[in-house]
């Protein structure tokens, strides 16, 4: 007995240190679990599955729960807990953060198992997760299943993408166009995007599912999306109506519907409806399409209010953060932005995140509120910290630009060109930046890489013409750009200015006083009276003409030219007495 009872002691310390490692080779962090956590584990699988057997869903989800942290590698048992959340509708917002949690680290401990995506594609299609889905599935589409092509299919049609839709289309093979379901989505798609030659037809194809008891639903579902893109508010409330009664309505249904009741000139009914709007949201997309809904019918301070109230069911979601923080911007309530600020860095996951957008808004905040305070010391922060992703940054960048804060706009754009330095509307913006610092040759760099991405770009071209007339460079080229946006815009007063720069710096004379005639200083802004001065006042000194170079010379106010115009305006003066300092 004795040597029994020591033969247990010996079994049960065995059983306690966690020393079993239970993750796959190469992956971090390990996860090491004991036998005691192993037989738990079990026994609360045990249980899941028998709860399953009888509808009890709470505690198979909690069951399935408790499996996974008692035994973290098992995949079998997250596949379990993964396929509970699937079979239960209407899931609340967090399960639903559980149930992305839950696929995103199965998929990690599988190393991406296709099976395994199949059944996270499931999840996102019973979820409506549409931009999910295509933002995991969509690079990897040809490698994937049928069933995962499909859910790819139905999200590019419900998230209003036709051009993924017709290319994933136009790549499936036989079996999958053959799809009744897909036929449908298929046809739903062609009567928004297809050729026009087959509208009737297709019309025909959907009017017959809506009147069938078999795919009525679907139908009804697909036919909302086309009248609400047409803005047929009769169609819409017949196919809302009938999601409704079989509660199969969803957010974005009802905020679209406000939003047309608002087209069609019902705003009253618009904004009784959504008052009267209690369903929570369900997750961070819901909140932000019901949200941007309320803003589009004047209710500011509901949507507001909304966002707060769920903000910390969805404090994980950067974009909700922004969401409210744009809301109480708007509505100049920048004491409170400061705040939000303070509350982001202090969320768990924010801090790491998005810390940097915190201190952004701390920054703002103050500077915004009344009376303005100095906010550099939270931007200097800012700059230290990630701010969550590029477009956001580059938002700060552009409201930063719009208070004067030209210098930290310019240290924010440095740091974010590896990430949008392929789009034009980057370059533009540093080639505004780079004009507001006084640094044009970065601008005339800046404009040129912006014109070779968006050569038709008027604001870019403008931008790349008046580098080259700062600078005083390549003066056929200028001619030529300002040409262009004289053409394009023959009633700026600008665009005309630039063109008589450039023509002047050509020594186009004549063409330049044809131009001089259609321009008065008198009725002009100061700037560009001083540069209808300025040209004026070149072609007197070309011709050699000093009564009127000497007129025009202290017509130009000199503050508004910049380096290279200065110093040859100051080199070429009438009469030495007459220079002017820098």
């Amino acid at each position: 007995m004795i040597l029994l009872g020591g033969l247990f002691g010996v079994l049960a310390c065995l059983s306690l240190p966690k020393i079993w490692t239970v993750t796959p080779l190469g992956f971090s962090p390990r996860i090491r679990i004991s036998v005691l956590d192993l037989l738990q584990a079990k026994a609360l699988a045990r249980s899941a599955r028998q709860a399953n057997q009888t509808g009890r869903f709470d505690e198979t989800l909690a069951a399935w729960q408790m499996a996974v942290a008692h035994h973290p590698g098992s995949l079998t048992y997250r596949r379990e807990l993964l396929e509970t959340l699937i079979q239960q509708p209407n899931l609340a917002s967090s399960l639903i953060d559980r149930g992305i949690f839950t696929a995103m680290s199965l998929l990690k401990l599988s190393h991406t198992n296709l099976n395994d995506l199949t059944l996270f594609a499931r999840f996102c299609e019973t979820n409506s997760l549409n931009e999910l889905a295509l933002y995991t599935f969509y690079d990897r589409r040809k490698e994937l299943n049928l069933s995962v092509r499909g859910s790819l299919l139905k999200a590019c049609y419900r998230s209003g993408d036709s051009v993924r839709f017709q290319k994933i289309w136009d790549e499936s093979p036989t079996v999958l166009q053959s799809d009744p379901t897909l036929v449908l989505f298929h046809v739903a798609w062609a009567n928004l995007w297809g050729p026009i030659a087959d509208l009737e037809s297709n019309t025909r194809l959907l009017n017959q599912a809506i009147d069938n008891p078999s795919t009525a639903l679907l139908a009804h579902e697909l036919s909302l999306t086309i009248s609400a893109h047409r803005r047929d508010l009769h169609a819409f409330e017949v196919a809302f109506h009938f999601l409704s009664v079989h509660d199969r309505d969803r957010p974005d249904h009802h905020a679209t519907y406000w939003k047309l009741l608002f087209h069609a000139g019902r705003p009253s009914e618009a904004i009784e409806f959504a008052k009267k709007y209690k369903k929570p949201p369900q997750s961070a997309a819901a909140l932000l399409q019901i949200t941007d809904a309320l803003k589009f019918i004047g209710l500011q301070s509901e949507a507001i209010q909304l966002v707060e109230v769920n903000l910390p069911a969805f404090s994980d979601q950067t974009p909700v953060w922004v969401e409210l923080a744009e809301l109480l911007g708007v509505t100049g309530r920048w004491s409170e932005v400061r705040q939000l600020g303070i509350q982001l860095r202090s969320n768990r996951v924010q801090r790491v995140a998005a810390s940097g957008y915190g201190w952004f808004l701390e920054g703002f905040g103050s500077i915004k509120s009344f009376p303005p305070k100095n906010g550099d010391a939270e931007f200097e922060q800012m700059l230290r910290h990630p701010i969550s992703s590029p477009l956001l940054g580059y938002r700060c960048a552009i409201l930063l630009q719009k208070e004067g804060k030209h210098e930290l706009a310019r240290h924010l754009l440095e740091s974010l060109e590896n990430h949008l330095g392929s789009q034009s509307d980057y370059w533009f913006r540093v080639s505004l930046n780079a004009y507001q610092t006084g640094d044009i040759d970065l601008m005339l760099s800046a404009s040129e890489r912006a014109y070779r991405l968006e050569p038709s770009n008027q604001a870019i071209l403008n931008n790349l013409s008046a580098a080259l007339l700062m600078l005083r460079q390549n003066p056929p080229k200028a001619v030529e750009l300002t040409l262009r946006r004289v053409i394009m815009t023959p009633d700026d007063p600008a665009a005309r200015i630039n063109h008589l720069l450039a023509l002047v710096l050509n020594r186009r004379f004549p063409s330049a006083r044809d131009q001089l005639l259609q321009l008065d200083p008198d009725r002009m802004t100061a700037s560009e009276a001083t540069f209808i001065h300025f040209a004026r006042f070149e072609i007197a000194i070309h011709e050699d003409n000093q009564p009127v170079a000497q007129l025009e010379f202290a017509r130009v106010e000199p503050r508004f030219l910049k380096s290279a115009q200065l110093d040859w305006f100051n080199q070429n003066a009438p009469f030495s007495n007459l220079n002017r300092p820098r």
